[in-house]
């Protein structure tokens, strides 16, 4: 959507800047007396001043999705992202660049296992190229287990965000004993910042698990599931020359358990802060 309004705004300047030219031309050849009227009803400069500055900016938020998801850094792209990030969300321009190039590498499958009672009833994965068709099924259920992933990977456990906590208290009480507040402010924001949000996190990977595996058991049935996530790495050119194809088994790791639920369970209180 926002594409398409960009290419739509390029094509109106290009038909006025065709339009002003094509004006130019009869002006020159061919006087007309109510010239001075069409020209009347022209842009000023102040008004193309503004309309000029308004497609700067769009551009800048448009390029400010690629420049910090996920690749963001500290000291510049990151404040950029966090400031535009109301702008960016209001015009849909979140889109999932971290799922495709330049350097697409392994992939992971959420694995699941749903039980009625002590039998196991069901084994499945997604995505699943056998079951979910058109494409764009597939892609939708690839982004899911994607996101799932990511968000697990990237936010680290409790005892891992007490020792970044615990390491950055002592780099401000080191700086602030030698005098040197001002090295101590940007680590003070730093630990401040990751304390807002390493809850929101959690909470946030929680209702996904959560989420998912309701639903998984209201599509199949069944009293429990449990849910793993699998990564399944690619062959190397040299394993490709050997005829190793994409879909083997070898190049799957071993299933890791992400969370377990009952049927109708409310949902749990978040886990951040609770060791």
């Amino acid at each position: 959507m926002a594409a398409a309004f960009f290419v739509f705004t390029i094509i109106q300047i290009q038909n006025y800047v065709g339009l002003s030219q094509t004006r130019l031309t009869n002006h020159l050849t061919m006087p007309d007396p109510t010239s001075k009227q069409a020209e009347s009803k022209s842009w000023t400069a102040q008004k193309r001043g503004w309309v000029s500055l308004l497609l700067v900016v769009y551009l800048i938020v448009v390029i400010s999705g690629p420049m910090t998801n996920p690749i963001a850094t500290e000291e510049l792209t990151g404040p950029i992202g966090r400031t535009l990030q109301p702008v960016h969300q209001s015009l849909f321009l979140g889109h999932g660049y971290r799922f495709f190039a330049p350097n697409p590498g392994p992939s992971h499958l959420v694995v699941f296992k749903i039980y009625d009672g002590a039998d196991l009833k069901r084994e499945g994965v997604f995505p699943d190229v056998a079951r979910h068709w058109p494409r764009v099924i597939y892609h939708r259920w690839f982004m899911l287990s994607e996101t799932l992933f990511e968000e697990m990977n990237r936010t680290p456990n409790q005892a891992s965000f007490d020792e970044t906590q615990n390491y950055l208290n002592k780099q401000i009480e080191r700086f602030e004993g030698a005098g040197q507040g001002g090295m101590a402010g940007p680590l003070i924001a730093r630990r401040d910042r990751l304390a807002k949000l390493y809850p929101l996190s959690i909470r946030r990977i929680d209702d996904l698990k959560y989420s998912v595996a309701q639903k998984l058991l209201e599509m199949f049935g069944g009293t429990r599931i449990e849910l793993f996530v699998q990564e399944r790495g690619l062959p190397s050119p040299a394993d490709v020359a050997l005829g190793q194809k994409l879909s083997d088994k070898n190049s799957l790791s071993q299933l890791y358990l992400i969370g377990e639920y009952k049927r109708d369970d409310a949902l749990p209180p978040s886990s951040a802060g609770s060791e």
